[in-house]
């Protein structure tokens, strides 16, 4: 899967990060605004959204920072968009 995309904005290439790195980076900010967001790309792409990348991505996050509270995170979203 390819993380980071190029699009094309008035001859201009801008870098895009995937769907799944933008519900990481979500989780890691963490506030009521970003979990909004959250459920709304749930809401609109859960279908093609890679989960197991999301939920290990978190994984190693959790791992690097000494936490355990990212993967939680995820879940209830995913509860709360079902």
């Amino acid at each position: 899967m390819q993380r980071v995309r190029n699009v094309e904005i008035a001859q201009t290439t801008i870098p895009v990060i995937s769907p799944e790195d933008l519900v990481v980076t979500k989780i890691l900010a963490g506030r009521p605004k970003d979990l909004e967001d959250i459920r709304g790309i749930l809401r609109e792409r859960r279908e093609s959204l890679d989960l197991d990348l999301i939920r290990e991505t978190l994984h190693l996050l959790e791992q690097a920072l000494g936490q355990s509270d990212l993967r939680p995170v995820l879940d209830a979203e995913l509860d709360r968009t079902r």
